[in-house]
């Protein structure tokens, strides 16, 4: 049967999708991507935030492991911060608890500058580029470590039991995800996280 010039067609666009009829021509009309949503989620929260437009949007996925998170630098002039879109809203909640908790204990965490839980995003401090393992690589030779690491790795020797004993008293660890404990369980999946 040869198809009707007075109807749109319509086969593989799903029907959701809004059709324009302009002189025989059809022009489906084009959804934002997911991402593209979400990323615009990030740059309100910025704008929102420190008053200013987002000038720059850079990725700083790399080197930061299995995380199924999507995180990027957002930056203005004289400004920035990370920008965190995850959507697994229940661990979302326990890193933003823990995150304000840790800091209300005068921890070295970044701070929490806006959250949207809806659209699983947030808004962090940018404490920059350089990772512990990075100052390591970067500072040494051979066996030799330079005094920075030294120092660096003792400050953060000396600051995890602040974490573990003084801001475990009354952390809620109703919020945990996926368990309440780290039990046998949870160390038996960390130790296989990077495995397959």
């Amino acid at each position: 049967m040869p198809p009707d010039k007075n109807r749109p067609v319509t086969a593989g666009i799903p029907t959701a999708i809004p059709i324009l009829r302009f002189d025989d021509i059809f022009v489906r009309l084009q959804r934002p991507s997911r991402a593209g949503v979400l990323m615009d989620v990030l740059h309100t929260l910025f704008e929102q935030h420190f008053h200013v437009p987002v000038d720059r949007m850079v990725p700083v996925q790399g080197e930061l492991g299995g995380s199924g998170r999507k995180i990027v630098r957002l930056t203005a002039p004289g400004k920035s911060a990370i920008g965190i879109l995850y959507g697994v809203r229940e661990e979302n909640v326990a890193f933003l608890e823990f995150s304000r908790h840790f800091r209300r204990h005068g921890l070295p965490v970044p701070e929490i500058y806006a959250v949207d839980l809806d659209h699983g995003a947030y808004l962090e401090e940018d404490l920059g580029d350089t990772s512990l393992f990075e100052l390591l690589s970067q500072n040494r030779k051979g066996e030799q470590i330079g005094p920075a690491v030294v120092k660096a790795y003792r400050s953060a020797i000396a600051t995890l039991p602040r974490f573990q004993v003084e801001a475990a008293r009354d952390l809620n660890y109703k919020v945990c995800y996926p368990r309440a404990s780290f039990d046998r369980q949870s160390i038996s999946w960390d130790l296989n996280y990077f495995k397959y």
